[in-house]
């Protein structure tokens, strides 16, 4: 087998593997679970705000059937007419809530959005989230440029088809049937790829996120056909439920649904931070004098910024200096958030700069040293003989340490670096 043949399939092997777990550590079939039945009982109020939205827009009224036409084809594989009658039946209910009950249907809507936002932040291993308002303003405008982004859409695949094929020899050739296919599957891609970009709240390559885009568009075409020809087709769910067979169906494709939308997000985040993951995957957890090399050099980098009086690092920033994966530099900022080391800057960029929080002369390499000891205890586990001995054990480091590095502090440490010629990131 020629090398470079070999060494793209061990990446790729690499790749499965780190999806794998990054799969199982965010529990994604969990996440999947809980949005399915939140989407379940959002999705009524959501229609109903989408809906009102064309009204609003004169311009996209006439466009209502024929969106809720695409809506039902994309999200609805099986017994459409049951689901629609359903649906619109629940809509035309909430037209008569009037304008409080409107308010409450654009809440739940939003209500929806904000949980979806939290699951993707979750598994990007963000811990920084939006302010209040600054949700409040996003989710809302999604629902409004949604609406218009929707609307345009659909207008402009039906200008298109009439353009080309309306009267012409073209109308039921190849051509045709392939843009009737092509058309739904590139805008279900756009979709996904503007998901992924936009939704974590963190910097997301186009890349990464047109790589997760593309294998989660075509495995959701796939599961749609697989789906109705399997699932919705049973004729147990109708014995067993009688005319609320549609339900539950919906509530398993909402389910399978959420569960191809997050794998995909979990191949962006792999596909972008896969050099890291790789090297996680064959060092692991890796030995303790490396994670507290990491935790001094976080420190030292955070510190150092600071004492330029440069631009606060980001925990992206101190991934891609120190090569380590977004997930390891946020729990070790983690740690020395918690023993008030540092903290976000809270005038600068959203992406949350990290300084100091308190005079570089006033900590201690020992200080940070303390930090890593911490978190390599864990207050849970029962102190049994091996435990308690252990523990003893990194107690006595700590107390070595501090009397091997006296008083010096990081003022002392960024001197020296910067007088060895160090950049500082």
């Amino acid at each position: 087998m020629p090398e470079n043949l070999q060494r793209i399939l061990i990446r790729g092997w690499h790749f499965i593997q780190a999806v794998w777990k990054q799969f199982k550590q965010d529990n994604i079939l969990i996440r999947s679970s809980g949005l399915a039945y939140s989407t379940l009982l959002a999705i009524v109020p959501l229609a109903a705000v989408l809906f009102a939205l064309f009204t609003a827009f004169g311009a996209l009224d006439d466009l209502k059937k024929g969106v809720q036409q695409l809506l039902v084809d994309q999200f609805l594989p099986t017994r459409q007419d049951e689901l629609t009658a359903i649906l619109n039946e629940l809509i035309e209910n909430a037209d008569k809530f009037g304008f409080v009950g409107f308010a409450f249907l654009a809440v739940t809507a939003i209500l929806l959005l904000n949980g979806i936002e939290s699951n993707f932040n979750d598994v990007w291993h963000v811990q920084r989230r939006r302010r209040l308002v600054s949700r409040i303003t996003a989710n809302t405008s999604v629902l409004v440029l949604g609406s218009l982004f929707l609307g345009a859409s659909l207008s402009a695949s039906a200008r298109i088809k009439a353009l080309l094929f309306s009267g012409t020899i073209l109308d039921r050739s190849l051509i045709r049937r392939t843009l009737d296919w092509s058309l739904p599957l590139a805008l279900t891609l756009l979709g996904f790829l503007l998901l992924y970009m936009i939704v974590p709240y963190t910097r997301v390559k186009w890349k990464s996120a047109l790589f997760g885009a593309l294998v989660a568009g075509i495995g959701w075409e796939v599961a749609k056909n697989v789906f109705a020809n399997s699932v919705g087709q049973s004729a147990r769910y109708s014995i067993l439920y009688g005319s609320l067979a549609a339900i539950p169906i919906f509530l398993v494709w909402l389910y399978v649904t959420w569960v191809i939308v997050l794998l995909g997000l979990v191949i962006a985040y792999t596909h972008q931070h896969f050099d890291f993951l790789e090297k996680d995957l064959r060092l692991g957890d890796g030995p303790k004098e490396g994670r507290l090399s990491l935790t001094l050099k976080t420190y030292a980098l955070i510190a150092q910024k600071f004492h330029d009086a440069a631009e606060p690092p980001t925990t992206e920033n101190i991934a891609e200096r120190l090569l380590i994966s977004q997930a390891v530099a946020e729990k070790i900022v983690g740690f020395l958030e918690e023993s008030d080391l540092v903290r976000r800057t809270t005038t600068a960029s959203e992406s949350g700069g990290l300084v100091p929080s308190m005079p570089l002369d006033q900590v201690q390499l020992a200080d940070v040293l303390a930090v890593f000891v911490r978190s390599s205890v864990d207050p849970l586990v029962p102190s049994e003989p091996l435990e308690k001995t252990i523990d003893d054990v990194m107690g006595d480091l700590q107390a070595a340490a501090r009397e091997a590095l006296g008083e010096k502090n990081f003022k002392q440490l960024v001197d020296e670096i910067e007088a060895a010629g160090l950049p500082a990131g």
